[in-house]
């Protein structure tokens, strides 16, 4: 795998991620994350069902690539987003999902890398997306709202607003409902299906910087005011 050393990394700028797509591969090189000098592991691989030996990486150059994982070759340059690509997401069905400091999502085919459609409506870059059960996609932005799309089109079906500072984290509960967390202090409820708002979470005197599910079912926050709720 040396056309991905450290020496010389394949994008024009720091690439934001590297993953090897595990399908055809026996023991996929492991994924990094280079930014501004810094090498850090992803969290774990992106599993691409498009190709064997295949491998994607997303860059501060605005693009992502795709490469022949066993020889290092490039396969198709994914060109469209005008900032840095910020995460990428491998659909069931082989598309590729990307967002960006752009404020945009973009759908590529996942063999050719050709482009799909274009995910408008943000009006900040992108922090994440991720897939829902039912095969939606949901987004959340420095804009401070979150965005629910169509997973085959692409369309905009719901804008979930009401947060006024950035949106830190997100959580699925299992009855489809929507959490949020942010920096203004509050959590907020959200029905997975409309977008609507079902209830503001108030108490945190502090950016609120995470939130998990616990087993029997309450939701647990914690905050810059040093406080678990």
């Amino acid at each position: 795998m040396g056309a991905f050393s450290l020496g010389r990394m394949p994008h024009g700028l720091n690439p934001l991620g590297v993953a090897p797509c595990a399908y055809g591969m026996d023991k996929p090189a492991l994924p990094y994350l280079y930014s501004k000098g810094i090498l850090a592991q992803l969290m774990g691989p992106l599993c691409c069902p498009m190709a064997a030996s295949s491998i994607l990486s997303w860059s501060e150059d605005h693009t992502l690539r795709l490469w022949d994982g066993e020889t290092g070759a490039p396969v198709a340059v994914l060109k469209g987003h005008t900032r840095g690509v910020w995460g990428t997401l491998v659909l069931p069905d082989g598309r590729i999902l990307s967002w960006s400091g752009d404020g945009t999502l973009r759908m590529w085919d996942g063999q050719t890398g050709t482009p799909l459609s274009v995910l408008e409506g943000h009006t900040a870059a992108i922090d994440r997306a991720r897939l829902l059960p039912d095969g939606r996609i949901l987004s959340w932005s420095w804009d401070h709202t979150l965005r629910l799309w169509d997973g085959e089109t692409g369309a905009p079906l719901a804008v979930l607003s009401g947060h006024t500072e950035h949106i830190e984290r997100v959580l699925l509960l299992p009855n489809g409902r929507i959490v949020s967390c942010s920096r203004d202090r509050t959590l907020r409820l959200w029905d997975g299906e409309t977008g609507g708002l079902f209830a503001v979470l108030e108490g945190h005197t502090g950016s609120v910087n995470g939130v998990l599910l616990l087993p029997d079912g309450r939701v647990l926050s914690w905050s810059d005011d040093a406080h678990s709720q």
